[in-house]
C-alpha cells in the first residue's frame, strides 16, 4: 500500500513540475456499480449513482497527457431486500493516449476515501439500517484501477465511458458461527463501476 502511494505522489509531482500546458475543468458522471470478490456471492445487486468534481489535464506531448481528477461520489446498489449506499471522494489519476484529434483512451490508478455509508434491509414487517462506520473491519481507503475511452466532442468538451475496478476490499471482517467455535474471514468485497461522464474545460 505504501509503495502505491509513493508511486502516485511521484507521478503527480513529476507531472506538475514538468508540463507547461495545464487545463482545468469540471466533470460530472453517472455510474452503475456493484461489488465483486470471493465473498460477494453470485447475485450481487447493481445500482445507479453519480459523481462530480474537478479535473486537470497536463500535456506531455501531442499524444500523451496526465489527467488527475478530484470528485465527490455517490455509490448505490440495491435489490428487493438490501440497499447499500456510500459517499466517497474519488481520485482517478489517468494517463490519456490520443489516437487522433477526436478519440482518446485512458488508464490509471484510482484512490477512494469513504466518507459515510449505510446498509438498509427491508424485511417487509421490519426495516433495519446499519451505519457502515460501525463496522470494525471497514476500510476507509480504497485502491483500484480504471480504464476508458473518450471523445473530444468540442474543443472544450470531452465525453467518456470508463470501467473502474477496486483492488482492495471495503471490509475485513471475521464472522463467528452460532456456537462461536470457528470464524470465517469476510475480506473480499471490492468496488466495480461502469460510468459515463463529461468534462468541460473552462481554462
Amino acid at each position: 500500500m505504501n509503495k502505491l502511494f509513493k508511486i502516485f505522489a511521484v507521478v503527480a509531482l513529476a507531472a506538475t513540475a514538468s508540463f507547461a500546458q495545464f487545463n482545468v475543468g469540471g466533470r460530472v458522471a453517472f455510474n452503475f456499480g456493484t461489488v465483486w470478490g470471493d465473498d460477494a456471492g453470485d447475485d450481487v445487486p447493481w445500482g445507479a449513482g453519480v459523481q462530480a468534481g474537478v479535473a486537470g489535464k497536463m500535456a506531455i506531448n501531442e499524444m500523451l497527457s496526465f489527467a488527475p481528477e478530484l470528485e465527490f461520489g455517490l455509490r448505490r446498489a440495491s435489490d428487493d431486500v438490501t440497499t447499500w449506499t456510500a459517499m466517497v471522494i474519488d481520485i482517478p489519476l489517468m494517463l490519456r493516449v490520443s489516437a487522433n484529434e477526436k478519440i482518446y483512451a485512458e488508464v490509471g490508478p484510482t484512490l477512494a476515501f469513504l466518507l459515510s455509508g449505510e446498509i438498509e434491509e427491508d424485511l417487509g414487517f421490519y426495516t433495519s439500517t446499519m451505519n457502515m462506520g460501525d463496522l470494525d473491519g471497514l476500510n476507509v481507503v480504497e485502491v483500484g484501477i480504471a480504464a476508458g475511452l473518450g471523445f473530444h466532442v468540442m474543443p472544450n468538451l470531452d465525453v467518456s465511458a470508463r470501467f473502474a475496478l477496486g483492488l482492495t476490499s471495503m471490509v475485513d471482517l471475521e464472522v463467528e458461527d452460532d456456537i462461536g467455535s470457528a470464524s470465517v474471514a469476510m475480506d473480499s468485497f471490492k468496488n466495480m463501476q461502469i460510468s459515463v461522464g463529461a468534462t468541460y474545460w473552462f481554462m
